[in-house]
């Protein structure tokens, strides 16, 4: 799979990076979320340190990505659940 080379920008720094050209879509997209979240921490709190800025985003997001492997792992074990039921109810269906 080929790569190629972007820049993206986040609080006022350029960072090269070596993508897949189908990612590219998503990675823009992350870039722009980063900044925006970081530009409300600075407005909201009045953080004017861009390592603090940076620190409390990465927190934020660090928290969301922890919540959506719960929520994951929670339906995986309600999935299994539902088919271990289902499997009993053919099981009984077909014993009799």
């Amino acid at each position: 799979m080929s790569t190629h080379r972007i820049e993206i920008k986040i609080a006022s720094r350029v960072y090269p990076i070596n993508i897949n050209p189908e990612e590219e879509e998503m990675i823009m997209e992350c870039a722009n979320e980063i900044t925006g979240i970081l530009r409300q921490f600075e407005e909201k709190y009045s953080v004017s340190d861009k390592q603090d800025a940076l620190a409390m985003v990465a927190i934020q997001l660090a928290i969301r990505e922890a919540k959506i492997k719960k929520q994951m792992k929670d339906n995986e074990e309600i999935t299994a659940e539902r088919i271990s039921k289902l499997l009993e109810l053919i099981d009984q269906s077909i014993a009799k």
